[in-house]
């Protein structure tokens, strides 16, 4: 309804000015996408419950081993004083407040790997075991009988064959971190996504995001498809996009990317240019953009539909190439993995070299894939 619920802030420390020379760095690894859908699909095919998880204060249950040392600003240094009157004799001139960290805070550099490292050291003491594929996703118990956590930092989705095992699971959790947030039933989010079921399948879509998008780039009118046939076509007497326009293109570009990776396939080969293009946007880079918005405003809705109560889990991989579609010359790949019919994996994208010919660009595009198939 609009209505404030609550508020919520956090320290955050400017990890762009740290000597990144002096630390042991490294990000945090994050569940693959294609992952997150594997799991969906299986569980779908089982009719096995799901749930989504949120560690509140992630990062501070991670201990900081290094010697991290930050300034805390005039402005807030009343505050801390407030509650710890002791450190009045170590305020500066300046009014800032000099200590030393102890646990991993939000915007370190080296945060978010540590928090990572505690808490998959937490789900291994608790006998879980990480998938050889994925560092992020965790199993734990006979493979006809799993539970299954995807970790994408402090955001758990979690498939069981019952509600029992996420429940224990959830008890485990409890005894390490002091705010553990379950979300279950037959409708989660997740990433940005929903999560529901609809008796015997599973759903996933986002349509709240897409109608955000929508509004925040005050879309009009309607489009059947995402794009013409003249997409990859690019006239550089165009005019450029210039100061507001270009932040713009490059602002909407990454906003339909977001949604082009996660629930919406059909609109990859088309992001997946734009992509290319927000360094050197146009005009009429900016009408192509348009279109996929009023393709968007047509298709809200669409999302991703998983079989449910499979025999067996059916697996299939389609390739093909677009032969030299790209002024430069190059072909196009594209790559759909799908369990039982729903896609769990694509992919869009410029080939890297320029082939001779069609079947050259279809065995390109066959090699590039078969990675991901395998």
């Amino acid at each position: 309804a609009g209505n404030v619920v609550s508020i919520k802030a956090r320290w955050v420390a400017s990890g762009n000015e740290m000597d990144r020379t002096a630390y042991e760095t490294g990000s945090s690894p994050t569940v693959a996408t294609d992952s997150v859908f594997v799991q969906i699909a299986i569980a779908a095919a089982k009719g096995m419950s799901f749930a989504s998880i949120d560690i509140g204060s992630a990062y501070l249950h991670s201990k900081l081993e290094e010697f991290v040392a930050v300034y805390i600003g005039a402005q807030l240094v009343p505050y801390v004083l407030d509650v710890f009157p002791e450190a009045k004799p170590f305020v500066d001139g300046k009014g800032r407040l000099l200590v030393r960290l102890k646990k991993a805070l939000y915007g370190l550099v080296q945060s978010s790997k540590l928090w990572y490292q505690h808490m998959a050291g937490v789900l291994r003491d608790a006998g879980w075991e990480s998938n050889p594929y994925d560092d992020c996703v965790f199993h734990k118990g006979p493979l006809n009988c799993q539970t299954t956590v995807c970790l994408h930092v402090d955001d758990l989705l979690v498939t069981a064959p019952d509600d029992k095992m996420i429940e224990d699971l959830v008890s485990q959790l409890k005894k390490s971190f002091a705010e553990v947030k379950l979300n279950q039933g037959d409708s989660i989010g997740y990433l940005g996504m929903r999560i529901r079921r609809t008796n015997p399948d599973i759903e996933v879509d986002m349509n709240a995001y897409i109608q955000d998008c929508l509004d925040w780039f005050e879309v009009k009118g309607a489009a059947n498809t995402p794009a013409e046939s003249t997409l990859f076509e690019s006239n550089e007497t165009s005019t450029k996009l210039i100061g507001n326009q270009k932040e713009r293109f490059h602002t909407a570009v990454a906003k339909l990317l977001y949604a082009a990776k996660r629930c919406r396939p059909d609109i990859l080969t088309a992001v997946s240019f734009l992509t290319g293009r927000v360094q050197c946007c146009t005009e009429e880079d900016m009408a192509k953009l348009e279109r996929l918005f009023k393709y968007l405003n047509k298709t809200k809705t669409l999302g991703l539909r998983f079989s449910g109560k499979q025999t067996d889990l059916n697996v299939q991989a389609f390739v093909d190439a677009a032969y030299g579609v790209h002024d430069t010359g190059e072909s196009r790949s594209g790559l759909v993995i799908t369990i039982n019919g729903a896609p769990v994996l694509w992919k869009s994208s410029k080939q890297a070299i320029v082939t001779k010919s069609s079947t050259e660009a279809e065995l390109v595009a066959l090699t590039d894939g078969s990675t991901d198939i395998i």
